[in-house]
């Protein structure tokens, strides 16, 4: 009997439970009616489309980015993990979100300077996809690297101050490995953001993230940046309790900390909640 097939059945069981339980997933669109929708959201709130061919991928985003953003502060939102699976036992084709949440907050936000980038693989046809990189792979090193380098080009185009990390779910995981290697980045902010990827999987019994990075093995690096994290009291998928422990890990607790929003669970309350909740980190620019 093959046991590691059995254990990754019941592995995708917990993921599509996990979308139904938190309300993120009510149907599945085609991937062409859910990029239209990123199209009408960005196009309605001012943003506008961008294409970056990045080192390991191409992504694409929505922004605010301009002439006006040089010495500036820029507010880069990384969206969430996405469409990873249709059903208990078959990947997603395409990992384009139903619901772009994160996509939804960069909207709600005030700053002047906003980027809004989706994962690798959504949004876009890029022959380097493969399913690989929104499941097991979703934080490997290449997917860093791509982030990475699309800042780099940021900063060579406009010349920002600084920028502010926004990573939202599996964005939050995305954000934080960059965060801990980068030196421009002012401060790191989280939504439901898994950070502590092992931690995670043994809590839903899931197969282990094999290529993946876990942001708590760079926790030198990490624990230098100031950072919010944003937790609902009632998300099943990121727990407050999962945060704890990538608290136990961290170095200076100065920079660290949580704020857990009662009634909210791991999608809703976000957006709506969100400008008020950017209110209330001291000193965002």
């Amino acid at each position: 009997m093959d046991f590691k097939r059995i254990y990754c059945f019941f592995w995708a069981v917990g993921m599509i439970l996990s979308l139904i339980l938190t309300g993120c997933t009510p149907q599945v669109p085609t991937p062409q009616e859910r990029l239209e929708q990123a199209r009408a959201l960005g196009t309605h709130g001012g943003l506008e489309p961008v294409a970056f061919n990045a080192s390991e991928f191409d992504l694409a985003g929505w922004q605010t980015l301009g002439p006006h953003t040089q010495g500036q502060v820029v507010h880069v939102y990384i969206e969430g993990d996405g469409l990873a699976w249709v059903t208990p036992s078959r990947i997603s084709d395409n990992p384009t979100p139903t619901n772009p949440i994160g996509l939804r907050l960069a909207l709600q936000d005030p700053a002047q300077s906003r980027l809004y980038l989706g994962r690798p693989c959504q949004y876009v046809s890029d022959a380097q996809c493969a399913p690989k990189d929104w499941t097991s792979h979703r934080f490997s090193s290449r997917v860093v690297a791509a982030y990475d380098d699309i800042l780099n080009q940021i900063n060579a185009r406009y010349q920002p101050a600084s920028f502010v990390l926004m990573g939202y779910s599996g964005g939050g995981a995305v954000a934080a490995l960059l965060a801990a290697q980068r030196e421009d980045v002012s401060l790191l902010v989280t939504v439901a953001g898994n950070l502590d990827i092992d931690a995670w999987v043994r809590k839903h019994g899931l197969c282990p993230l094999s290529g993946s990075l876990n942001p708590t093995d760079f926790m030198d690096g990490l624990s230098r940046v100031p950072q919010y994290h944003f937790l609902g009291s009632l998300d099943q998928n990121i727990s407050p309790e999962l945060f704890y422990r990538f608290e136990k890990q961290f170095q200076q607790r100065e920079n660290l900390h949580l704020r857990i929003q009662s009634e909210f669970d791991h999608c809703n309350g976000w957006v709506h909640r969100w400008p008020k909740l950017l209110e209330s980190i001291p000193h965002i620019k």
